[in-house]
């Protein structure tokens, strides 16, 4: 994770920058909105509680490590890759969904979820940066 502070810090934490952040995960968010569908918001589904969005958001950043460029029809180009997604939406309805992504606590099912959504839409997770 030091990694990642390290090329940010480099690449400038001014407001360009952040910029450039806000738009890929507003995009990203924007995809995950139109392949959820019905699900997206939907009080009996978990796809857009935080356990989820933190899932998301890592997704997010795999995709972007390999796909953020060019900005131009990211949207639809993520909507595609995200897709499968939409088949899954029963994975993720409020009953059951511990049941279905057992984990010890908020941090394991997060890192659970992460795998699960990378995996449906065949997004490999990066690297771990060694600290």
């Amino acid at each position: 994770m030091k990694t990642a502070w390290k090329k940010i810090s480099a690449e400038g934490g001014d407001k360009r920058a952040a910029g450039k952040y806000y738009e890929v995960v507003r995009d990203f968010l924007k995809a995950c909105a139109a392949v959820w569908g019905e699900g997206w918001g939907d009080s009996g589904a978990m796809v857009t509680r935080p356990v989820t969005l933190k899932a998301m958001l890592r997704v997010c950043a795999d995709l972007a490590a390999v796909d953020a460029e060019p900005a131009d029809g990211r949207v639809e180009r993520w909507r595609l890759r995200l897709a499968p997604w939409a088949d899954q939406v029963r994975e993720l309805r409020a009953d059951g969904f511990y049941e279905r992504f057992p984990a010890k606590g908020q941090v394991e099912r997060v890192a659970r979820i992460h795998r699960e959504l990378g995996r449906w839409a065949g997004i490999a997770p990066r690297p771990r940066a060694r600290d």
